[in-house]
């Protein structure tokens, strides 16, 4: 994991365990990204729902129109893709969360 990856806030793991990135943690070697999976996506206050019957669910977060296709992760605006890669960690979302909308995606 590259630390110009992470933006201070980010939630990453050191030694198993989550933490937010403080400045201290950027000069850390032992920074993990953590697997972006439905709990977590459910933690950082995504719901799942179904956009159109007959339509795969979708995982959305209120008040902003971005949506988690659940099959890839790839992060939609409405039906259309928002970027042309899959989301892998927590970290990537928030940063693209926060890119979009100037707010920070935080732990509910």
């Amino acid at each position: 994991m590259k630390r110009s990856d992470l933006r201070i806030g980010n939630t990453i793991l050191i030694q198993g365990e989550p933490f937010n990135v403080d400045m201290f943690m950027m000069t850390m070697d032992n920074l993990e990204p953590i697997p972006l999976t439905e709990d977590w996506l459910f933690l950082l206050g995504f719901k799942l729902d179904t956009l159109v019957e007959g339509q795969p669910p979708v995982y959305y977060i209120t008040g902003h129109y971005m949506y988690i296709e659940p099959i890839n992760l790839q992060p939609m605006d409405g039906g259309y893709p928002i970027c042309k890669y899959q989301l892998q960690f927590v970290h990537q979302l928030q940063n693209l969360y926060f890119a979009l909308t100037g707010l920070e995606l935080i732990i509910d």
